[in-house]
């Protein structure tokens, strides 16, 4: 039996190369986005954060606040507030829908920065790069207390890793932020930004 030699011409090899494609798009998309190509995730950047700003013990009212988060997509959000006369502060909990966790190629993260800004001097309350796309407990519990004191220098502090039994392997972020637990610093700077 003779081969048709016009069977397998470059033309209909490609042809048929894309019919493959589009057939394996298409069954992956039925069943439930193999790779997770399309799939869309919950992604938390940032959990709720309350804070105190003192100088010298006393609350600080008034100063404005920012909390800048930047995901591995690069758009900014950017959000403000105001201490209020006992120096508190918070911030809503931040979470997004995107695409990216199912990309194979994309290790994702998010800078967290937390700053107040009074009478033209910044301070940096937090700045941290939170690892994966789930909500962490470790930087909860930090971000739900901060003890902000603009007396204070800026920090590298490190905090426990729950999720490993390594105890080398702590967390670690930057900041004048102080905790009466879990929390050790290892570097001291003499600037507030």
């Amino acid at each position: 039996m003779a081969v048709n030699p016009t069977l397998f011409t470059p033309l209909r090899l490609s042809f048929a190369g894309v019919f493959v494609l589009l057939l394996f798009c298409f069954s992956t998309m039925v069943e439930g986005d193999m790779f997770g190509l399309f799939k869309t995730y919950d992604v938390h950047l940032c959990p709720e954060v309350k804070g105190r700003l003192t100088l010298k013990g006393e609350p600080v009212a008034g100063v404005t606040i920012t909390r800048s988060l930047t995901f591995w997509d690069e758009a900014p959000r950017v959000d403000t507030t105001v201490s209020d006369e006992n120096g508190h502060f918070t911030f809503a909990a931040v979470n997004i829908r995107s695409k990216k966790p199912g990309d194979m190629f994309v290790q994702e993260y998010t800078k967290q920065e937390v700053f107040a800004e009074q009478n033209g001097q910044k301070f940096k309350l937090w700045l941290s790069i939170l690892y994966g796309y789930k909500e962490r407990p470790e930087y909860s519990r930090k971000l739900a207390m901060l003890d902000c004191d603009l007396k204070n220098k800026v920090a590298k502090f490190e905090f426990k890793n729950d999720q490993d039994t390594d105890p080398d392997s702590n967390l670690s972020a930057v900041g004048i932020c102080r905790w009466k637990e879990d929390f050790k610093i290892f570097e001291q700077y003499d600037y507030t930004y």
